[in-house]
């Protein structure tokens, strides 16, 4: 539960712990150009990624908020904005693979924690998991492999882009994750994957591409050979009949295909009416029933799942 700081809008600076920023290891208080998650409604349904730059300063819907207020300030806490007008209270939260899903700066299309969750739990992914993603994007679910995998196992992630790859490092850089995600511009499509990759072998390769079928052959050199599983997202159940047809020629054992679409209800009531079996009295009681909640995100693609256990 946040904790409730009752403190006017120019609060006095705490000293801070001078640990580097990693979103793995949260930290106590906050500290200058540290990431953070504002949020500023209850269900957590309104909320903002921001950088703790003690000289800026945000302009909200509900009043102003100063970064310099915030420096040594802990998470997980309630604070006044600054301006006299203001409404209510904002929380600041610690960063998270799931609020960074959900407030990323949007590079390409990304993966959604309901796919996500799947993905990590289908790999097999534990701390220690050698990991290669193609399709770095916008970093949604390298975020997601690098919790699952640390702080002994390794991200290799790539992306053809070089934009999007140097967003990426400074991502990575600035959430304490560059020890354990390597990010490099490189079309897998084309090139297959490094030598180093190949040379190492990985647990689990997650596809992320425009025609993952032709990535498929170059999957049999990176993968462990001992039920090394791979992971392929694919929008269109076309692009899901190529890839599976490759996925048998190649060998890759128990291929599974799978949507999740994600419908949540809410828990709604209303007052009924009733009669006495001679209508000379009438009650009323409330009754609860489901209703299903407006929810923005419906299909998003297919995953398929498999094995490979060498030729």
């Amino acid at each position: 539960m946040a904790m409730e700081i009752e403190e006017a809008a120019q609060c006095e600076s705490v000293e801070c712990s001078h640990e580097p920023y990693s979103i793995l290891k949260p930290k106590p208080k906050a500290c200058a150009f540290d990431p953070a998650i504002l949020c500023f409604a209850n269900d957590l349904s309104d909320n903002k990624y921001v950088v703790l730059d003690p000289s800026k300063s945000i302009q909200t819907k509900y009043g102003m908020i100063s970064f310099k207020n915030l420096i040594g300030q802990p998470y997980g806490a309630k604070y006044p904005y600054c301006s006299h007008n203001s409404r209510g209270k904002f929380l600041m939260m610690h960063l998270t693979p799931e609020l960074w899903t959900n407030n990323l700066n949007h590079r390409t299309q990304i993966l959604y924690s309901t796919d996500i969750a799947m993905i990590v739990f289908e790999l097999d992914l534990v701390s220690g998991s050698q990991v290669i993603e193609t399709g770095t994007g916008s970093g949604s679910l390298s975020h997601s492999i690098a919790r699952a995998i640390a702080p002994k196992g390794h991200l290799f992630t790539h992306d053809y882009s070089a934009d999007r790859v140097k967003a990426a490092k400074e991502d990575f850089e600035r959430h304490g994750l560059a020890a354990i995600v390597t990010c490099s511009q490189r079309n897998v499509l084309n090139d297959g994957f490094e030598p180093s990759c190949r040379e190492r072998k990985v647990d689990a390769l997650f596809l992320d591409l425009p025609e993952p079928w032709v990535a498929i052959k170059h999957a049999v050199e990176v993968l462990k050979e001992d039920g090394g599983r791979l992971a392929c997202f694919c929008p269109c159940i076309e692009q899901v009949q190529r890839t599976c047809n490759e996925m048998r020629s190649n060998k890759f054992q128990h291929i599974e295909v799978r949507e999740f679409v994600l419908r949540p209800f809410t828990l709604a009531s209303d007052t009924v009416g009733s009669y006495e079996e001679d209508l000379s009295a009438k009650s009323s009681y409330r009754q609860s029933y489901l209703k299903k909640k407006s929810y923005k995100y419906t299909h998003t693609g297919y995953l398929i799942f498999s094995s490979y256990f060498g030729t």
